[in-house]
């Protein structure tokens, strides 16, 4: 048993003691509880509480942890979790989940010694440099949980907030991959002003529920909410213990993953047990405190005589994304991650839309782009630098990227302007079909599409749209989370069969439960009128949603439409394929979620998993405010932003369409320094044979090819895990061409380009007037829609590649400019549908309509085509 901590860091009302023998701590299967005393009036240092300290330090993790509950929005309670590093705060704090009082948003900091500037705010000391957003407290209950996530890299830091089973779905499981998570809900990047790795070291996890202290006390004069409970923060916590019944903590898991080379770890089963908290300086220890090893989930270390875990055992090299180390997670056996708790742990059942509950975030006004831009028939584009003009902060962008790239939108088009003729469902088919007309429909209809299939008919179509038109309402009571005996009217007793579209509407629910404020309802209390009971769908806000709940959906709903003409969607499967060639460059494309891609003809490739295409693409994007301050309709930066996005994620659907028939070459292909091995001396010397210390393979390790079939060694005969890897100089010493752009297991083609021809029935044909008509199906808030992007194969060449040849070449792949040719060469049109919300039975209807026709069109016979009858 170890002294309990005299004095809290943060000058709070609370008193450290052993979680075991107080009941404080406790375990129920692999959920771990943390609670404060709720029983009776505190005294002597205040109100009974606990503190847990990781034994393990950390340079760089990926942290992430499932909240089933925690401290709610609570008067006088403050909690966090949070790391910190020895000598607060000389190596920096790290503020994950945290805030005071009524908070209902999370407030995510970091704190250092003087000099380091974050988002233009100053991070030294007590005052720290915050962002506020994410799920927090009473937000996170009533969701059902939470699962935060925090990317410590020498690139910064990013954390995520997911609440109420929002979270992607490998964030909690062993192999999670931070670049398919979306935009994080708080980012702190590295720079010139703040280098992340000069200020944060040796960080330590913390969890704790302290109480008034420096920030919760310090505001409670201020604080509307609370002040009027007691005239001080320490006279409420003492005499009100049934205010805190809801100051715990559920942790469902805590995994650490780091790359191998980025934590220390103390391997002494004891240790002390006390760090300082968030927004405080001073640092509690507890040096001469040792505490008995005791067998308890996970490597954690309690404040005041908590028993501590056996540190877990160094972890084998296993391979992963960053190429060592245990980020990725490995395969069989134990994954590569510190489990400081159980396993993920089922959430708590949401309050049902008529139960009250604390309010959530006041929902914000919808908000669209309303961009408007008009582009030169006449502009020189050849005499455009565009990697210069790009090569700016994102700060730095506006219209004149715009006009540089010489883009005319126009919007509100009707999906018959988009789409061309004959190839949109009529409106009629929005009607059950006939037996008579479905049936003559299929005889007159015998035409197949591109790939042999026949041409889906107004019966497929219908199969579908018709479940699109239910009511809301009735399928989000069926298929809501439901306590254990709670009655649930199933929707076959109401003549409701979900045969294409259960997956469309389970994600419906979810981005409803952060938009759909047609049942809000905000009940005043009768005790203080001040504060609010809410009944309703809403969980949270619409900017509070995480980045995957829409995604999620846009993909379900795609899915509905192309599966008919056999197509499938598929995400990029790395990161690089998301980014666009800006003349021999290449920039990032955000909220670029997937493509439709054709499967296979060929049965053997189909069987490989081998797609064709893309046929169009899916661009989603997290945001909900697109003006600032002083800024009017159409002039706001954020609305230049959005359109240069969905217009780069098309260009780059064009990009890869236009690889067909190529190899790629990768960067450094064919020079020396990618096929040659490095070593020898310095300028002007001849290579010398580096010998076996350098250049060969070290003995009984296996290298590459050279010895995936080798005999002998220290290995020989047991299991050769490092069969075709190599280790520390070797890979420097191995040359090898960069890593590609081009995705595996796809055959890039331009389905629905006919040869020698313009792709668009709307424009004169013309032999000069070479180019890909490109569908992106673009998300915002609850809505979507459909663009048609022209991109003439010239423009694309110049985008691609830079400025024109100034003489033809016969043997280039790609035609080179010639200004006589057609002006259109020189302009990007932009057609954009209406913006269809989701929510609405009918738009969404619509919506479906636009996209079956875009496939339609994309995947017809080039040589037959067919048409759909305009009735």
């Amino acid at each position: 048993m170890i002294t309990p901590v005299d004095t809290d860091p943060t000058a709070g009302y609370v008193d450290y003691v052993d979680g075991t023998s107080s009941g404080l701590f406790s375990q129920n299967g692999g959920t771990v509880k943390l609670s404060v005393d709720s029983t009776s009036k505190a005294s002597g240092r205040g109100r009974k509480s606990v503190r847990l300290t990781s034994k393990a330090s950390y340079n760089h993790a990926l942290i992430v942890i499932d909240v089933g509950h925690m401290p709610g929005s609570i008067c006088g309670v403050w909690p966090a979790f949070w790391t910190t590093g020895p000598n607060w705060p000389s190596n920096g704090e790290i503020d994950i989940i945290e805030g005071v009082n009524k908070q209902s948003t999370n407030k995510m900091t970091l704190h250092t010694d003087p000099g380091c500037t974050m988002n233009g705010k100053d991070c030294q000391g007590n005052q720290g440099c915050s962002i506020d957003s994410g799920p927090y407290g009473a937000n996170i209950n009533s969701a059902g949980g939470a699962v935060y996530a925090l990317e410590w890299t020498s690139d910064g830091m990013n954390i995520w907030g997911w609440s109420g089973g929002g979270a992607p779905s490998d964030a909690t499981g062993n192999s999670p991959d931070p670049s398919g998570w979306g935009n994080p809900t708080g980012s702190f990047p590295s720079s010139s002003s703040c280098n992340v790795d000069t200020y944060f070291k040796n960080q330590q996890i913390v969890f704790d529920t302290t109480f008034c202290g420096v920030w919760a006390g310090d505001s409670w004069p201020s604080d509307a909410a609370c002040s009027g409970l007691a005239s001080t923060c320490q006279d409420h916590v003492q005499n009100n213990p049934a205010a805190f019944k809801d100051a715990y903590w559920t942790i469902n898991s805590l995994k650490v993953y780091t790359n191998g080379d980025g934590s220390t770890s103390s391997s002494s089963t004891t240790g002390s047990a006390n760090t300082g908290n968030a927004n405080n300086g001073n640092t509690g220890n507890t040096d001469n405190n040792q505490v008995q090893s005791q067998a308890v989930p996970g490597n954690v270390a309690t404040t005041a005589a908590a028993p501590v875990a056996n540190p877990v055992p160094t972890r084998p090299a296993g391979g992963n994304r960053h190429g060592s180390g245990t980020l990725g997670g490995g395969r069989g056996g134990r994954s590569d991650e510190e489990r400081m708790f159980g396993n993920l742990g089922a959430l708590s059942a949401r309050p049902q839309a008529h139960e009250p509950r604390a309010a959530p975030t006041r929902p914000r006004p919808l908000d669209f782009p309303h961009l408007q831009v008009q582009g030169d028939i006449n502009a020189v584009h050849h005499a455009r630098d565009l990697i210069h003009l790009f090569a700016c902060p994102e700060k730095k962008i506006s219209t004149k990227h715009v006009e540089a790239l010489n883009i005319t939108l126009e919007e509100e088009v009707p999906l018959d302007s988009i789409v061309p003729e004959g190839y949109l469902p009529p409106t009629s088919w929005l009607q059950n079909p006939s037996t008579t007309s479905s049936a003559t429909l299929h005889s007159q209809n015998p035409s197949k599409l591109s790939n042999g299939i026949p041409v889906p008919t107004h019966r497929d179509f219908y199969a579908r749209v018709s479940e699109l038109l239910h009511p809301n309402d009735t399928l989000f009571d069926s298929l809501s989370y439901r306590p254990s005996g709670a009655p649930r009217a199933p929707l076959s007793s109401q003549g409701i069969r979900l045969t294409h579209t259960h997956k469309f509407y389970q994600n419906l629910l979810l981005l409803a439960e952060y938009w759909d404020t047609s049942q809000d309802q905000y009940i005043p209390s009768p005790q203080n009128p001040q504060e609010y009971k809410y009944t309703g769908r809403r969980y949270g806000a619409g900017h509070e949603m995480p980045p995957r709940c829409r995604d999620d959906l846009i993909a379900a709903f795609t899915e509905l439409c192309i599966w008919p003409f056999r197509c499938n969607l598929q995400s990029p499967n790395c990161h690089l394929s998301r980014k666009l060639k800006l003349q021999d460059r290449i920039l990032p494309i955000q909220g670029v979620s997937s493509a439709v891609y054709a499967s296979s003809t060929v049965r053997e490739k189909a069987r490989k998993g081998i797609l064709e295409g893309p046929l169009m693409g899916i661009h989603c994007r997290n945001t909900t405010v697109f003006r600032n301050e002083g800024e009017s309709v159409g002039e706001g930066r954020e609305e230049v932003l959005d359109l240069l996005f969905e217009v780069g994620a098309a260009v780059l659907v064009a990009q890869k369409r236009a690889r067909e028939g190529r190899e790629e070459r990768k960067a450094g292909e064919g020079r020396f320094w990618a096929k040659e091995r490095v070593g020898g001396g310095g300028v002007g010397k001849e290579k010398e044979d580096v010998g076996a210390g350098a250049g060969e393979p070290m003995e009984g390790v296996e290298m590459g090819r050279e010895r995936a079939n080798g005999e002998g060694g220290a290995m020989a005969g047991a299991k050769r895990r490092n069969v075709g890897r190599t280790l520390g100089v070797q890979a420097y010493l191995d040359a090898r061409p960069g890593e590609g752009l081009w995705e595996a297991k796809m055959e890039y083609r331009m389905i629905g380009k006919a040869p020698g021809s313009g792709v668009d029935n709307n424009i004169t044909a013309n032999a000069q007037k070479q180019q890909q008509q490109i569908f992106l199906i673009s998300a915002l808030n609850h809505h979507i829609s459909i663009l048609s992007i022209l991109v003439p194969d010239a423009y694309l060449e110049y985008i691609t590649n830079g400025p024109p040849h100034t003489s033809p070449n016969p043997s280039a792949q790609t035609p080179t400019f010639n200004p006589a040719n057609n002006e259109k060469c020189y302009k990007l049109e932009v057609r954009r549908s209406k913006w269809y919300d989701l929510l609405v039975p009918g738009e969404r209807a619509e919506a479906m309509r636009g996209i079956w026709g875009a496939c339609n069109w994309g995947m017809r016979d080039l040589d037959s085509g067919h048409r759909y009858p305009d009735t």
